[in-house]
């Protein structure tokens, strides 16, 4: 490279004259990039978790059917398994008069 190097009258002043922003390539002053900081690390632990817990899309009809675990044993009907015994006992009485409460919810006997 022909640079102009003025005349100064300390070498080291001539060589730092030369080795100036301007004289060197901008190839070797590239920004680097920063990265495995704390910052970061909790970000992407941040993005990991809302991707795991994304709420799942659609109705609760299928969570809903597993959850249909207390059955009348006298006309096969199923109900919620937060079902009182409250409510059990006024299926009973209502639909099945003629058969005890127990018939129909063994589990109550409990």
């Amino acid at each position: 490279m022909g640079l102009a190097v003025p005349a100064y009258d300390n070498p080291i002043r001539a060589v730092n004259a030369t080795l100036t922003r301007s004289a060197i390539p901008s190839a070797c002053f590239k920004k680097r990039e920063m990265g495995g900081g704390n910052g970061q690390k909790s970000k992407t632990a941040r993005e990991r978790n809302l991707e795991k817990n994304k709420p799942t899309k659609g109705s609760q009809l299928e969570s809903n059917k597993k959850a249909m675990n207390i059955q009348c044993k006298v006309c096969m009907q199923t109900f919620i398994c937060t079902t009182s015994e409250v409510k059990c006992r006024e299926h009973a009485e209502a639909k099945h008069p003629k058969n005890d409460v127990y018939q129909c919810f063994p589990h109550l006997k409990n």
